[in-house]
Protein backbone atom coordinates (compact mmCIF):
# COMPACT_ATOMS: atom_id res chain seq x y z
CA UNK A 1 0.00 0.00 0.00
CA UNK A 2 2.67 2.34 0.81
CA UNK A 3 4.70 1.98 -2.74
CA UNK A 4 1.29 2.52 -4.59
CA UNK A 5 0.53 5.40 -2.18
CA UNK A 6 4.11 6.38 -3.75
CA UNK A 7 3.91 5.93 -6.97
CA UNK A 8 0.69 7.45 -6.92
CA UNK A 9 1.85 10.57 -5.23
CA UNK A 10 4.87 11.12 -7.70
CA UNK A 11 2.43 10.44 -10.80
CA UNK A 12 0.58 13.48 -9.60
CA UNK A 13 3.47 15.55 -9.24
CA UNK A 14 4.45 15.02 -12.12
CA UNK A 15 1.45 15.54 -13.60
CA UNK A 16 1.46 18.92 -12.60
CA UNK A 17 5.07 19.72 -14.08
CA UNK A 18 3.99 18.40 -17.45
CA UNK A 19 3.24 20.89 -20.08
CA UNK A 20 2.04 19.55 -23.21
CA UNK A 21 2.28 22.20 -26.32
CA UNK A 22 0.03 21.77 -29.34
CA UNK A 23 1.59 21.08 -32.31
CA UNK A 24 0.25 21.60 -35.68
CA UNK A 25 -0.91 18.38 -37.67
CA UNK A 26 1.74 17.70 -40.23
CA UNK A 27 0.65 13.85 -41.60
CA UNK A 28 -0.43 14.59 -45.34
CA UNK A 29 0.30 16.07 -49.00
CA UNK A 30 2.09 18.77 -50.08
CA UNK A 31 3.68 20.94 -52.65
CA UNK A 32 6.79 22.13 -51.91
CA UNK A 33 8.29 24.94 -53.88
CA UNK A 34 12.04 26.41 -54.15
CA UNK A 35 14.17 27.43 -56.93
CA UNK A 36 17.28 25.36 -57.72
CA UNK A 37 20.34 26.39 -59.54
CA UNK A 38 17.49 28.94 -61.14
CA UNK A 39 15.01 26.82 -61.78
CA UNK A 40 11.80 26.76 -60.12
CA UNK A 41 10.50 23.51 -59.07
CA UNK A 42 7.48 22.37 -57.37
CA UNK A 43 7.80 19.12 -55.54
CA UNK A 44 4.96 17.09 -53.84
CA UNK A 45 5.61 15.52 -50.41
CA UNK A 46 3.93 13.18 -48.34
CA UNK A 47 4.26 13.09 -44.52
CA UNK A 48 3.41 10.06 -42.35
CA UNK A 49 3.77 9.74 -38.80
CA UNK A 50 6.16 6.64 -37.83
CA UNK A 51 5.95 6.83 -33.99
CA UNK A 52 7.43 9.36 -32.42
CA UNK A 53 8.94 10.21 -35.74
CA UNK A 54 7.84 11.20 -39.22
CA UNK A 55 8.70 9.92 -42.54
CA UNK A 56 9.12 12.37 -45.43
CA UNK A 57 9.05 11.46 -49.30
CA UNK A 58 9.40 13.92 -51.98
CA UNK A 59 8.21 12.94 -55.78
CA UNK A 60 9.45 14.06 -59.19
CA UNK A 61 7.23 12.68 -62.08
CA UNK A 62 5.65 10.66 -59.45
CA UNK A 63 8.69 8.67 -58.67
CA UNK A 64 10.27 8.99 -55.00
CA UNK A 65 13.59 11.52 -55.61
CA UNK A 66 13.60 12.14 -51.44
CA UNK A 67 13.27 10.41 -48.60
CA UNK A 68 13.30 11.75 -44.89
CA UNK A 69 12.85 10.69 -41.32
CA UNK A 70 12.10 14.02 -39.37
CA UNK A 71 11.53 14.86 -35.66
CA UNK A 72 9.57 17.71 -34.35
CA UNK A 73 10.37 20.18 -31.99
CA UNK A 74 7.95 22.77 -30.51
CA UNK A 75 7.34 24.45 -33.98
CA UNK A 76 10.79 23.13 -35.89
CA UNK A 77 11.05 19.77 -38.27
CA UNK A 78 14.51 18.67 -38.11
CA UNK A 79 14.77 15.67 -41.24
CA UNK A 80 17.89 13.37 -42.54
CA UNK A 81 17.56 12.99 -45.99
CA UNK A 82 18.65 10.20 -48.26
CA UNK A 83 18.64 10.48 -52.24
CA UNK A 84 17.80 7.34 -54.46
CA UNK A 85 21.39 7.06 -55.10
CA UNK A 86 22.56 6.82 -51.29
CA UNK A 87 23.30 10.79 -51.05
CA UNK A 88 22.45 12.09 -47.60
CA UNK A 89 21.69 15.83 -46.86
CA UNK A 90 19.90 17.64 -43.92
CA UNK A 91 16.63 20.10 -43.73
CA UNK A 92 15.02 22.15 -41.19
CA UNK A 93 11.72 23.95 -41.57
CA UNK A 94 9.65 25.83 -39.21
CA UNK A 95 5.94 24.49 -38.74
CA UNK A 96 3.19 26.23 -38.72
CA UNK A 97 -0.64 25.11 -39.58
CA UNK A 98 -0.53 23.68 -43.05
CA UNK A 99 2.53 25.15 -44.43
CA UNK A 100 6.50 24.49 -43.62
CA UNK A 101 9.17 26.90 -44.45
CA UNK A 102 12.61 26.30 -44.22
CA UNK A 103 15.89 25.10 -46.18
CA UNK A 104 17.51 21.96 -47.39
CA UNK A 105 20.65 20.60 -48.61
CA UNK A 106 21.85 17.22 -49.90
CA UNK A 107 25.63 18.00 -49.73
CA UNK A 108 26.65 20.05 -52.22
CA UNK A 109 27.54 22.91 -50.84
CA UNK A 110 24.23 24.60 -51.30
CA UNK A 111 21.41 25.39 -49.49
CA UNK A 112 17.80 25.91 -50.88
CA UNK A 113 14.79 27.68 -49.51
CA UNK A 114 11.30 25.91 -49.83
CA UNK A 115 7.90 26.88 -48.85
CA UNK A 116 5.67 23.47 -48.24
Amino acid sequence: MTGLAITLGLLLLGLGQTTVQPTPALVGHYLCRGEDRGQVYASPLTIEPHGETYRLTWFHNGEPTLMGLGVLHEQQLAVALVTPRGGVGTALYHVSPGRLSGRWSTGDGRVIAEVC
